[in-house]
């Protein structure tokens, strides 16, 4: 089992060869998604779904936070039943299963969050977005940091219009933290950078997010028009991590519209449940 990563991307390009999912129409009322939530995502399950469907079957270890986000929001406009039929972890919690306004998680499913983006930004920003100072139409992707910062904004933007407390993401991390120090690991970051011009490509890897930066403004000091590409996984609190918490604290926060929701009775069972669907090396937890 691969790990769980939150992936964050910053444009249309992804660096993987194929796509790590399979869309399918089961029938006129029914999709079927299995699979990584990728660069291109979005766009391919668009071209699934139909006024007709009402209900989107999901397997998947999450993904790209944006493409999550964006395919969040067309299955809450369109008042689609999301339907946990296995796992659905990282961004396909954070974003797909939070935002729908029905949702199922069937008999012997489960969820797994672990991280957010918000993370990413200061206090400051945070208090500026709070008192309506900022948001992330006000910022571009011309810069590495200031793309890290509008993909935070977008989380705080998208956990607002689904009434959403963040802090249930806090919350998640004190039941995480303990378990991170237990197995002394620390979250982890790697992904790459790409500065593209006409003509030329600078590629960085995430630690070089300074160097990355200042290249990019001396690019832009010479009137180098250039495009900037980002993938970065980000081990959200430890590499195949992630909490699985019960009806009532989901709801705690804010979180609505679950019409069935199926938790294990104790640790034992969520662990078979874990290996039965994805088999072991993953660590999830629950409120026990």
């Amino acid at each position: 089992m691969k790990p769980l990563f939150i992936l964050l991307a910053f444009s249309s390009v992804a660096f993987a060869a194929e796509p790590d999912y399979t869309i399918k129409n089961i029938d006129a009322k029914t999709v079927a998604y299995d699979g990584d939530i990728v660069a291109g995502s979005h766009k391919d399950l668009l071209a699934h779904l139909t006024p007709e469907t009402e209900l989107l079957k999901i397997n998947s270890p999450g993904g790209n936070a944006e493409e999550a986000m964006l395919m969040a929001n067309d299955i809450r406009q369109r008042n689609i039943q999301l339907v946990v039929e296995s796992a659905c972890l990282s961004s396909c919690a954070n974003y797909l299963f939070l935002a729908a306004r029905s949702k199922v998680l069937e008999p012997g499913a489960f969820l797994g969050f672990h991280g957010s983006l918000v993370g990413m930004l200061s206090r400051e920003s945070i208090s500026q977005f709070q008192n309506g100072k900022l948001k992330s139409a006000d910022l571009s992707n011309k810069g590495p940091r200031e793309a890290f910062m509008k993909l935070g904004l977008l989380e705080l933007e998208f956990l607002k219009s689904i009434s959403v407390n963040r802090d249930l993401f806090k919350e998640i991390d004190k039941k995480l933290k303990p378990v991170i120090l237990k197995e002394k690991r620390e979250p982890k970051v790697t992904g790459k950078i790409v500065l593209i011009s006409s003509d030329n490509q600078w590629e960085y890897q995430i630690n070089e997010l300074e160097a990355a930066q200042e290249k990019a403004m001396n690019l832009a000091k010479a009137g180098i028009a250039v495009e900037i590409k980002m993938e970065m996984k980000r081990e959200g609190t430890a590499s195949n991590l992630a909490y699985f918490p019960d009806r009532g604290m989901l709801e705690k926060y804010g979180v609505k519209g679950i019409a069935s929701y199926s938790y294990p009775k104790n640790a034992v069972e969520l662990n078979r449940r874990v290996v039965a669907k994805i088999g072991t090396g993953v660590n999830i937890f629950g409120n026990f």
